[in-house]
C-alpha cells in the first residue's frame, strides 16, 4: 500500500517518519560529541560523516525496499517571508525562493534545499509538500509582527517577524486539550532552538523568534536578542553570520553548545532562565493573564533543572513547580499554583503528515 514519508531536517538534527495510516517507524540522526548517532526506537547506532552527509539514502537502503510504495511526502521548511508563511507544493519557483533566502537563514534553509534536491532526483514523480513552519503563527498581532522600521524598507525586503517552532506548538496544543482546555497559553519550545509562543484560543498572539530564528533566546549556538548598535560594531569585526548562528548561545558562554552538559554552570543556566522569565512576564501581559504553561522539546520535556529554574520566584504571577511531580513527570501536569504547567512531548513527524494529507 502507498506510504507517506515526512522529512524534517532541523539545525541540529535529521528526521524521517514513514506513514500509512499511522506512523510505521520514526529514526533521528544527529552529532553529538563528534559521533553521528542513527536512533530507531530503543537502538542506538553509530555511523559515519559521509553517512549522515547521505542520510536519505541511509534511510532508503535500511527502511525502504521499494521507492514506488511513497505516495507524496512532507518537508519541514523553515523560511523568513510571506511566501513562506503557507504549506505549498515544492516546485521550481519555490526552490528558486529558497535559493533567493539561503543568505539569510543558511543554518535552516542550506541543509533543506540540499534535501529536496536528493528528494527530487530519487522520487522525481512523487509530489512534494513544503510545510512551513511558520504558518501557525499567521495569526500573530499587528503589533507583534512590525518592526519599527520604514514602511517601505520593510514591505520592499519582506523584513517582518515570522515567529518559527510552529509545527511544534500546533502539535502540544492538540495534544493538550486530552488534559485540559485553557484559554491564555504559553507554549516554551526548549531544545538546541528555543522559542515561546503566546497563544489566546489556540491562536498564535506572538513567538520570540522574529525575521529569522536568531531573534529571541539564544539557544545551543545562536545568539538571540543583542543590541543593533553592538550588530552594527561586530560587522566591521567579523563575519556575523557564521558568529551569530554558529559560535554564540550556550557555546560562545561556555565552549560547549549541547545544556546536557552544562547542567552544572550555574552561570549559563542562570542567564538561560533570566532570558525565558522575561519573555513569560512580557506575554502574561500581552495575554492579560495565563492559565497554562507547556513545556515541550528536548530539553523542555526532560529537563527538570531547567524547568526549576524557569519557574522559581515566579509565586506571584502564580506560578508554582510541584517540585516532586516535576523530578517524576514524562509527561502531565507538575504545577501546585493557580496556572497550571504541563509537560508534553512534541511530535511535529505527526504534525507535519497531518498537514501533508491536506495535499493528498
Amino acid at each position: 500500500m502507498e506510504k507517506i514519508l515526512i522529512v524534517n531536517i532541523g539545525s541540529s538534527s535529521k528526521r524521517y517518519a514513514l506513514y500509512q495510516d499511522k506512523e510505521l517507524f520514526n529514526i533521528h540522526i544527529y552529532s553529538f560529541k563528534d559521533e553521528f548517532i542513527l536512533e530507531y526506537e530503543d537502538d542506538k547506532l553509530k555511523i559515519n560523516e559521509l553517512e549522515y552527509k547521505n542520510s536519505l539514502k541511509l534511510f532508503i537502503s535500511r527502511f525502504l525496499s521499494n521507492l514506488n510504495e511513497i505516495k507524496a511526502i512532507g518537508i519541514r521548511v523553515v523560511c523568513p517571508g510571506k511566501y513562506f508563511l503557507y504549506n505549498k507544493l515544492i516546485d521550481y519557483k519555490y526552490i528558486r525562493k529558497l535559493e533567493d533566502m539561503k543568505d539569510i537563514l543558511p543554518l535552516h534553509i542550506i541543509p533543506v534545499l540540499e534535501e529536496i534536491k536528493n528528494i527530487k532526483k530519487l522520487f522525481p514523480k512523487i509530489k512534494l509538500i513544503g510545510i512551513s513552519d511558520s504558518s501557525f503563527h499567521k495569526t500573530i498581532s499587528e503589533e507583534a509582527r512590525h518592526y519599527a522600521i520604514g514602511k517601505k524598507e520593510a514591505e520592499k525586503y519582506g523584513i517582518h517577524r515570522y515567529g518559527y517552532h510552529g509545527i511544534s506548538v500546533r502539535s502540544v496544543l492538540d495534544k493538550s486539550k486530552n488534559f485540559i482546555k485553557a484559554k491564555k497559553i504559553i507554549v516554551c519550545h526548549i531544545g538546541s532552538g528555543v522559542s515561546l509562543t503566546a497563544i489566546e484560543n489556540y491562536k498564535s498572539l506572538d513567538n520570540s523568534m522574529g525575521f529569522t530564528p536568531l531573534e529571541g533566546i539564544f539557544g545551543g549556538t545562536r545568539v538571540g536578542d543583542i543590541d543593533p548598535g553592538a550588530v552594527i560594531y561586530l560587522s566591521k569585526k567579523l563575519n556575523l553570520e557564521e558568529y551569530f548562528n554558529h559560535k554564540c548561545g550556550f557555546s560562545g558562554l561556555t565552549g560547549k553548545s549541547d545544556i546536557r552538559e552544562l547542567l552544572n554552570n550555574k552561570f549559563a543556566l542562570n542567564l538561560f532562565s533570566y532570558r525565558i522569565k522575561k519573555y513569560i512576564g512580557s506575554y502574561i501581559a500581552v495575554l492579560n493573564g495565563l492559565d497554562l504553561i507547556i513545556f515541550t522539546g528536548a530539553v523542555g520535556e526532560n529537563s527538570s533543572k531547567i524547568r526549576e529554574l524557569i519557574c522559581k520566584d515566579l509565586d506571584n504571577l502564580g506560578i508554582n513547580l510541584n517540585k516532586k511531580e516535576n523530578l517524576n513527570v514524562k509527561e502531565g501536569f507538575i504545577h501546585s499554583g493557580k496556572v497550571k504547567i504541563l509537560v508534553l512531548k512534541t511530535n511535529e513527524m505527526e504534525e507535519i503528515y497531518r498537514e501533508t494529507l491536506e495535499f493528498i
